[in-house]
């Protein structure tokens, strides 16, 4: 798979994952064998390096928990947000998240 086969296969859900954690599995699987056979491992260091964790949460959000942080990162998983690159700084995602704590 080239890396536009494997964006393309995750941003249109051209996958068969059922679940986010197995879907987050699969793509690094597609991008460790993209990276064998180009020959570079800092394409699987920098992707898991930059996926978003309940500790990086927690110093963005010094007022969370470790289980608000660790439901932040669910929320976020849930909307497609697993990079911290993505999340930026948080002005998006983390009022929805507020949010929808209201609402349940």
């Amino acid at each position: 798979m080239t890396p536009r086969e494997i964006a393309e296969k995750y941003v249109y859900g051209k996958h068969d994952a059922l679940t986010d954690k197995q879907e987050v599995e699969d793509m690094i699987t597609d991008i460790e064998n993209y990276a064998k056979t180009v020959g570079n491992s800092d394409i699987i260091s920098g992707v898991i390096s930059d996926q978003i964790d309940t500790e990086w949460l927690m110093i963005q959000h010094p007022e969370l928990n470790v289980r608000e942080a660790a439901d932040l990162r669910e929320f976020c998983f849930k909307h497609t947000i697993r990079l911290k690159g993505c999340y930026g700084d948080g002005r998006n995602i983390f009022p929805k998240w507020k949010e929808s704590l209201k609402q349940n």
